[in-house]
């Protein structure tokens, strides 16, 4: 089988954060302190859709638009009536959206995920994800 006989690779596959998915139990993850910067998303979209929209957009700029269109790759991952109410919480139209890897790492760890796990889902080395993991049971 040569290179030509591949199929191509679809951009969508490769940035996939979620390929080895891990379920997320909110009970389970509960008695995880939230940050700050995190309050307003965890009330809105819950633990689960929190880190799925933390995957998807942490560490961009995300426009919140008071009228979704339906048209973006947003309302299709968290819904209209969470974008609007995401944008009445915002004093502007966009927002920066934290990484908050380590509240992510504290979260699966939580739902039973492996160092290695972790550290595929937050594309960091398994030395990081171990240490988040440790600080995450220690508190």
């Amino acid at each position: 089988m040569g290179a030509d006989d591949l199929p191509p690779i679809q951009f969508e596959d490769i940035r996939n954060p979620m390929r080895d998915p891990i379920e997320i139990d909110e009970e389970l993850a509960s008695g995880i302190s939230v940050p700050s910067q995190l309050a307003d998303f965890v009330e809105i979209l819950g633990i689960a859709g929190t880190v799925q929209f933390l995957l998807h957009f942490g560490g961009t700029e995300v426009y919140l638009p008071p009228h979704p269109s339906g048209r973006s790759r947003l309302e299709r991952l968290i819904g209209a009536d969470a974008i609007r109410a995401l944008s009445a919480r915002s004093a502007a139209l966009s927002v920066d959206v934290p990484l908050a890897n380590t509240w992510i790492a504290a979260v699966l760890t939580a739902n039973g995920a492996t160092t290695r796990q972790v550290a595929r889902h937050l594309r960091v080395t398994e030395r990081t994800a171990r240490r988040w993991r440790q600080k995450a049971r220690t508190r």
